[in-house]
């Protein structure tokens, strides 16, 4: 028999940088966002896989355009249409509910819209997922009552899956490598029981695994650098293969490159221009780039789309 085949994302942020409307003609990142996030389903449908799981944050905030809510929903209802089966946790950016819809009230789209446990049988095998939407608060002392509501003792399969949108202890983050430990909105892994095979987490945008007790947690990381603090993190989704013992391995995802430029302190403000344009020359005509003025002018928004690649998104900002 062919091994089960999951594929895991999360923390798509769909609408993010995606003006309806835009008052002002420039490469938009949002494309980025719902090129991945369809390129990921395509690819569960193009390789088979067996179910999918997004980790939660679909949408990049909770109160969404009608607009988007309709791209992003009819993009999970055609994917429906190919019978694999998805699950959403609604993450904190939904405020721990998604929008209603009829787009997605097939039997394929199952959402965490409470704590439960989903079970499905494949190839003879029964897979029990177990979840629960976001939690504000103190998640560390709420999470032993709230995984009891998901009646996973109730529900033991051949493959158990916890699914979260919160941090476990170890879990690190930013280019200083902050770690979560001991804090309210962090989970205890010594809570986790032996029953569950693996734990797949969202809200952590850096992907990586720990394990505790033998129990892998596996963070698959965002689709796409939502900051500069994650300018040199490779991102993706997770392939997990199960054959009587569970297998993942990271698959990328090719993002576009981000740059900081720091114009140096003794640039003249007559020289700014010139020392950035020759900077910006040395990347990527497709970067993404922050412009540290150190004290200098902001130079206009629209002088620099005058100036440099239309392929380019360029912010300012001040050190």
């Amino acid at each position: 028999m062919k091994p089960i085949k999951i594929l895991f994302f999360s923390d798509t942020h769909l609408g993010f940088d995606y003006p309806l409307n835009p008052r002002v003609e420039k490469r938009r990142r949002g494309f980025d966002f719902f090129q991945h996030f369809r390129n990921i389903l395509n690819t569960a449908i193009r390789e088979e896989y067996d179910l999918v799981i997004h980790g939660g944050d679909l949408f990049f905030r909770s109160k969404i355009p009608i607009n988007i809510i309709d791209m992003v929903y009819l993009d999970l209802f055609d994917f429906a249409k190919a019978g694999i089966p998805i699950f959403i946790v609604p993450g904190n950016h939904e405020r721990s509910k998604l929008p209603d819809s009829l787009l997605i009230s097939l039997p394929e789209i199952n959402i965490y819209d409470k704590p439960m446990t989903y079970t499905l049988e494949i190839q003879g095998k029964k897979i029990c997922l177990s979840g629960f939407p976001f939690v504000k608060g103190n998640i560390r002392n709420s999470f032993p009552e709230i995984l009891r509501k998901t009646n996973y003792t109730e529900q033991k399969g051949d493959l158990n899956l916890l699914i979260v949108h919160h941090p476990l202890d170890g879990a690190s983050v930013g280019p200083v490598n902050f770690t979560f430990r001991g804090r309210e909105d962090t989970i205890n892994p010594s809570e986790i029981p032996a029953q569950f095979h693996a734990v797949l987490a969202g809200h952590i945008h850096r992907r990586q695994i720990h394990e505790y007790n033998g129990t892998p947690i596996i963070f698959s990381g965002s689709i796409e650098k939502t900051s500069f603090a994650e300018m040199n993190e490779t991102k993706g989704y997770v392939k997990l293969t199960f054959d009587d013992m569970l297998h993942y391995e990271f698959v990328d995802i090719p993002t576009r490159p981000m740059h900081i430029i720091t114009i140096p302190w003794e640039i003249e403000q007559n020289d700014v221009i010139p020392y950035l344009l020759d900077e910006i020359s040395l990347l990527d005509r497709n970067s993404i780039i922050r412009i540290n003025m150190n004290g200098k002018k902001h130079i206009p928004e629209n002088r620099l789309r005058q100036l440099i690649p239309p392929t380019i998104n360029i912010e300012q900002g001040f050190k």
